[in-house]
């Protein structure tokens, strides 16, 4: 690893170590976002090169994707709530949606300028939802199980959630850990955050 990805591996570190340090974490959590740190120097090589206009986008799917609709994303959550609920796993406030929040989000995936996506790829999308789930909480209870279900089915309708293998694309513990760090992620870190998870998510 050159000094600038040597560079920007400690920053990585260092963040979660701010997790750990400012938050009151059970050992399961801490497991969780130190295992991060065995992926961490992959990714943040990827994201030198991103930066130096040298990473390759040959694994990134950019495709035309099947677009998860807003009102296919309520239903989806609604049929969440039935099987939840009655288990009490979930509360009646559960996927109340605050000022059509999750309408926003989706509009923020699949936003253009100048006639390109800002998020072209299913990896930056799904790093997308993501992030605006979590970071503006359109929900009234359960921003974090509903991000990571539409994850799931944003996955699945565009045939992205396993690989050849049929190995999950992201298994339960990244999933875990990479909603810490969303959520711990101070707003200047943003494309950063974005960036990591969207490597998170390439083969």
């Amino acid at each position: 690893m050159s000094e600038t990805g040597l560079s920007e591996f400690e920053k990585a570190v260092a963040l979660i170590k701010k997790n750990i340090e400012n938050n009151i974490l059970d050992d399961k959590e801490i497991k969780w976002m130190l295992s991060l740190v065995t992926n961490y120097a992959h990714s943040w090589i990827m994201l030198q090169k991103y930066d130096e206009g040298t990473l390759s986008l040959e694994n990134m799917k950019i495709m035309k994707t099947n677009k998860l609709e807003y009102k296919d994303a309520l239903k989806a959550i609604d049929e969440m709530k039935k099987e939840l609920l009655p288990k009490w796993e979930v509360s009646e406030m559960f996927w109340v949606e605050k000022n059509d929040g999750l309408k926003w989000v989706l509009d923020q995936v699949y936003l253009t300028f100048d006639w390109q996506e800002l998020y072209p790829s299913i990896q930056e999308k799904a790093a997308a939802l993501i992030y605006f789930i979590i970071k503006n909480h359109p929900f009234a209870d359960g921003n974090k199980k509903i991000w990571a279900f539409l994850l799931l089915v944003f996955l699945a309708q565009n045939n992205y959630l396993y690989r050849a293998n049929w190995s999950k694309r992201i298994d339960d513990d990244t999933l875990i850990a990479l909603t810490l760090l969303v959520a711990t992620s101070e707003s200047w870190e943003r494309d950063m955050i974005l960036k990591l998870v969207a490597s998170f998510l390439s083969d």
